[in-house]
């Protein structure tokens, strides 16, 4: 695939209207919107100016801890954050498995039952599964939700393709860039992708659809980004999206409604998460493979 075009950053408010970059920002020429870069990841977020604001300290505080604040981005973050004025004061979330972050945390389990569970995982889990799935993709990718890049780190192996990663957490996205060198990040709002329309020949979204107050929001977006022929791989553990009826089929009924064609789902399929040494979470998701 021809992959020599790069992906270009766009305004969320108007898709259509590629960015210009300036020193410390990407501004937008018609509606004179900015969004500012920091250490290199531009803000995209359709309210810059207050997800800056709200996170200021979290900000801050992730940049340093990544070895990647400089005076340039103290002086941008505190100049938002006072042209917001009033805010309301929210951390980045460290919810992701000990397995995927940096941690040296040891796993304290030795059931025979677990290290079952955790085998079968490896060989015909979520993970596996969604693995086998994009051996053969190429061309320009997308990864909405990428954490810190569990995910992103085998999508960046692909052959003749450019990888964009997307995420609202700042921290989590800085250790994704720094695991997978090869990616082009930002942050952003899965219900506004800034991209121009049909721009990827390939999206994934692993477990990130239920977590969204409106999936069927992120679904038309999704297809307005995917070009005609391309896929989107989706998973979940909550089919239902929140929803107390329990109908598995939600999912599935939602992306067909945003146009996209159905080529496979698997049910079933083991996640785990360690959330602490003591602590193993487990799911049984549905994978949806879809296209356009």
């Amino acid at each position: 695939m021809d992959i020599r075009e790069r992906i270009q950053f766009t305004c969320p408010h108007n898709p259509s209207e590629v960015l210009q970059a300036t020193d410390t920002a990407l501004s937008c020429a018609s509606n004179g919107r900015m969004y500012p870069v920091l250490a290199g990841i531009p803000i995209l977020h359709p309210d810059p100016i207050r997800w800056i604001a709200d996170h200021r300290d979290a900000i801050l505080a992730a940049l340093a801890s990544s070895w990647r604040l400089s005076d340039s981005d103290i002086s941008i973050v505190n100049a938002v954050a006072e042209m917001a004025g009033s805010f309301e004061a929210h951390g980045f979330a460290e919810d992701w498995d000990l397995r995927e972050g940096s941690s040296d945390t040891q796993l304290d389990f030795s059931s025979d039952e677990v290290h079952s569970l955790l085998n079968a995982e490896k060989l015909d889990g979520l993970n596996a599964a969604a693995s086998r799935i994009i051996q053969g993709w190429g061309g320009h990718v997308l990864e909405v939700g990428c954490g810190v890049g569990r995910f992103s780190r085998e999508m960046a192996q692909l052959r003749e393709s450019e990888l964009v990663v997307l995420d609202n957490n700042l921290k989590a996205l800085l250790h994704c860039t720094a695991a997978v060198k090869q990616v082009r990040a930002c942050i952003g709002d899965a219900c506004a992708l800034p991209f121009q329309n049909e721009s990827f020949d390939h999206l994934a979204a692993l477990n990130l659809v239920d977590l969204l107050e409106c999936p069927e929001d992120f679904l038309d977006d999704a297809y307005r980004v995917t070009k005609p022929g391309g896929t989107c791989l989706l998973s979940t553990p909550d089919p239902a999206l929140g929803l107390p009826d329990g109908d598995s089929e939600r999912l599935q009924r939602f992306a067909l409604n945003s146009g996209f064609k159905l080529q496979s789902r698997l049910d079933g399929l083991v996640w785990t998460r360690h959330v602490s040494p003591r602590e193993l979470q487990v799911f049984s998701t549905q994978v949806l493979l879809l296209s356009r």
